[in-house]
Order: structure tokens, then sequence, then C-alpha cells
């Protein structure tokens, strides 16, 4: 599905032309892009590179292609990615080195790397700014266009709050330490008050203290990690549905599967549907 808009007075002067989520199972044709892309992929195997810099695909990752660049990719399997054109980013190779490059902002400048790798945590709140920004450009009025507004400036500070010019924060030993836990357990039945033990915070105070640090609670957090493996699981496997939200820590299938339409306006049956190329047709579980 593809939303087009445009809005002007963004600070910095950066435009929205275009927002694109695919979902393919071989991405191997190299891409011209007529605007600046900042593209997430998702999941995938393979390589891709733009401009000289070329890397494997380990995990979710953002990579910045310059207007009328061409991104090189050779992945396959299940490829998933969300593509934002934008208008004014104003960027440049950064000096001779091509594997990062400079924004300028007025009379500011950051540097990025063309190719960053992204946490569990990041990548979902990329996610969702990117779902938000494609519904709001989708109504007309100035409510949907501010909060499609609100939704790119927040996407873009994310962004950019990972470059190298932002690392003078230090993050809260222990919260650092349960993010880590929330992901490696998020499927598992540990409680959050053992989890936040683990870490070396006390269960009363963790979850405003991941809230200050993160912006989002740890429950919050644990859902948002389970869903996206649940989404995996529907789309790249044979489990039913009953099989994978057991898996993904929920033992009422009726109560996982209004839990993820209401996360991704899909049922998981419309999952199984879209990107599985047979699905059995015995799919009662929703």
């Amino acid at each position: 599905m593809s939303h087009d808009s445009r809005f002007s007075s963004v600070p910095f002067a950066i435009d929205i032309q275009h927002v694109h989520e695919e979902v393919a199972f071989k991405v191997s044709t190299p891409i011209a892009h007529e605007h600046d892309a900042l593209i997430l992929l998702l999941r995938g195997q393979g390589s891709f590179a733009s401009a000289t810099v070329s890397r494997e695909l380990r995990g979710p990752t953002a990579c910045f292609v310059r207007a009328r660049e061409t991104m090189e990719n050779a992945l396959v399997g299940e490829v998933e990615y969300w593509l934002i054109d934008l208008d004014g980013a104003g960027c440049r190779p950064s000096g001779d080195d091509e594997a990062h490059l400079e924004f300028s902002f007025g009379n500011q400048t950051q540097i990025m790397p063309r190719v960053l790798e992204l946490d569990a945590l990041t990548a979902c709140q990329l996610v969702e700014l990117c779902r938000l920004l494609a519904g709001s450009m989708q109504s007309a009025g100035v409510a949907s266009a501010l909060k499609a507004r609100g939704a790119l400036l927040n996407l873009l500070a994310l962004y950019f709050s990972q470059g190298p010019n932002e690392g003078s924060k230090t993050l809260h030993r222990g919260m650092a330490r349960l993010r880590e836990l929330l992901v490696k357990h998020a499927c598992d039945e540990t409680s959050l008050a053992d989890l936040a033990h683990s870490a070396g915070v006390a269960p009363t105070h963790a979850g405003e203290l991941f809230r200050k640090e993160f912006g989002i609670r740890p429950v919050e957090f644990r859902t948002q990690i389970r869903l996206e493996k649940a989404r995996d699981m529907l789309a790249t496997t044979t489990l039913n549905i009953k099989e994978v939200a057991r898996k993904c820590g929920y033992p009422d299938p009726l109560y996982f599967s209004k839990l993820f339409r209401r996360h991704f306006g899909l049922s998981p049956g419309e999952i199984i549907h879209r990107y599985r190329t047979s699905a059995p047709a015995e799919r009662k579980d929703h």
C-alpha cells in the first residue's frame, strides 16, 4: 500500500513525498531513488549495498539512500521493509568517507552512517511511527496533516538520535540490562518483577524508570517484541495460530488474536493468508 502527500513548513525544510510498506519474497533488482530515501529493512536474508557500503542483513537495519543513487540488492526469503521518500534532507557524503552522510540543518550538522543496525526497541518504535505516518496521510484535514507532521518529525528525531553525535547520553545501567532481559525472555513466563530484580532494579520503580529512559513501559515493550515474533512465525512457518500464540507467551489464542489485531490492524488468520505461499486449509484457531 502506498500513501502520497506533501506538507510544508516542516522544520529543517524536510518534506515527505511517499511512505510505503512492502513484503516480498525476493528483492534482487537495483532500485534507483528519485528522492532521498530512508529504508527500514526489517526481515530478509542476503546482502544489500548503498553507494559503496555493502552489508549482510543480520537484523533490523536503517539504510539512507541519496536521491538518484542506486541501492543494490541480493535479498531473498521473506523481505519486509518500509520506504520513506524525503525532500530537503540536505545530505552529502562526509568528506571522502562514503560510509557516512552529513546532514545540514541550518548551522548544525549531523553525521550518520549510511547503514545503521537497530536494536529491537528502536526498530519497533520506528515501525509504529511509520504506521502512524501512513495512516495519517490517508485522510484529509488539518488534524491528519498535523498527526502526519508529528509522526515524521518523531521518526526523524528517533533516527538521528542513533547517530554518533548523540552518544553523550549514558543509559541507566539497570535499565539497559532490563531491556536486554525483556528481549531475551519476551516469550517465556518470567514476571516483570523477576526481570527487574535480575537487572538490579526495584520492581516498584522499574516501570517509571524504563519509561523515562526509553519512552515506553516494560509491559508495552515486551508486548511489542512478542507480537513482532508472532507475526514473523505466522508469515514464515507452518505453525497454526494456537501454536504461535503459545510460543509467544499467550496461552489463550482468542486473547492473542484480539491483541494482535489491535496492534497490526490485521488478524493472525489474515497474516497467514497474505504471506504464506500455501496455507493449510485447516486454520480454525482464530
